[in-house]
């Protein structure tokens, strides 16, 4: 814990880190202020919750593998507000003009834009941590990061869930921006001065023409042909990409059927992603432990053998609390 102090004693680094736990709360409060509005509109719809779901998955893969290249080459801090600064203007928008639009279009491209832009914020994120800390509190200034920021996603979808449900969608879309405003400014706060090692006109040379020479494109094409040629990461980006394809399905008709059962917006689906994430986050301090005293494939039968099992006696389980709940309704119906 004194080293984790330390660490936050750093003036620029503790902006950093605090203005990711308010962007990642921020996103909890705006995929929840997303589920609200599909509630709202189309109640019970999978395939309106399927469309405004898939613009925030888009990104990942359209954008994700790009980005890093982008960010290597500009100022991160400078990336990083105008990434927050634009979001919040964006996210914005959706309460103060287009809510109650009967076109849902211009929110689908509000929703892509955003998420695309988060794809440059992680990269950058990750990558400004070595220039706001000495290198030997390194390896514990990442480790607040990646723990803290998983704790502060976790927990925020039960939170954001509850608020959502209370406060409503649009007041969701408000909070949603004020958390990247918020996020912008701490990191536009970051006062170090990156400074640059002087180098000979020998050295200064050789970087110029090492930029020309490996462009954008060309560190793209090297990435594409290193996946093609590398076996293992092929099969492994393949069920990944099985797996991920399969979750997404579940995960619509999961809300759906949740907010039919339970008749709540966001309130329980909120609660049962916290328990979810909880139990990914101990998942993963399990594996970290023990992982490798097993072979990785069977480990990947198990654990997908009994997610399967433990998603049907979920199903069943949330299926008798909700015919429970329509009984205990119809013997004591409730009075406005």
């Amino acid at each position: 814990m004194s080293k984790f102090r330390k660490v936050l004693k750093n003036r620029n680094f503790f902006f950093l880190w605090l203005g990711q736990i308010i962007s990642q709360l921020g996103d909890r409060l705006g995929q929840m202020a997303l589920i609200a509005f599909v509630y709202l509109r189309s109640p019970g719809s999978t395939m309106g919750m399927a469309k405004i779901l898939s613009f925030t998955i888009i990104p990942v893969f359209l954008i994700g593998p790009v980005a890093g290249v982008y960010v290597d080459r500009w100022d991160r801090r400078r990336t990083l507000y105008i990434c927050d600064l634009l979001r919040a203007f964006l996210v914005l928008l959706i309460p103060a003009f287009l809510f109650y639009s009967r076109s849902i279009i211009p929110i689908y491209v509000i929703i892509f834009i955003v998420f695309s832009i988060g794809r440059f914020f992680v990269p950058a994120k990750l990558a400004i941590v070595p220039d706001l800390v000495d290198k030997n509190d390194l390896l514990i200034a990442n480790s607040l990061v990646n723990i803290t920021g998983m704790i502060a996603a976790v927990l925020g979808f039960g939170v954001s869930g509850v608020l959502v449900e209370w406060l409503g969608a649009k007041s969701g879309f408000y909070l949603n921006s004020l958390s990247f405003l918020v996020s912008g400014i701490l990191i536009f706060s970051i006062a170090k001065k990156f400074s640059s090692q002087s180098l000979d006109l020998r050295e200064l040379s050789c970087e110029i023409v090492d930029v020309l020479r490996k462009s954008v494109f060309q560190e793209i094409k090297e990435g594409i042909l290193y996946f093609i040629r590398n076996k293992e990461i092929r099969l492994t980006s393949s069920i990944m990409f099985i797996l991920w394809a399969a979750l997404g399905a579940v995960y619509v008709v999961m809300i759906v059927f949740v907010q039919n059962v339970l008749n709540s917006a966001t309130k329980d689906l909120g609660l049962l992603v916290m328990f979810l994430g909880m139990g990914l986050f101990a998942g993963s301090v399990i594996y970290g432990r023990f992982g490798q005293r097993v072979h990785h494939y069977k480990i990947i039968f198990s654990s997908l053998t009994l997610s399967g099992i433990m998603l049907i006696v979920f199903t069943l389980s949330i299926s008798k609390i909700g015919k429970h709940t329509s009984e205990l309704q119809s013997h004591h119906p409730i009075s406005y």
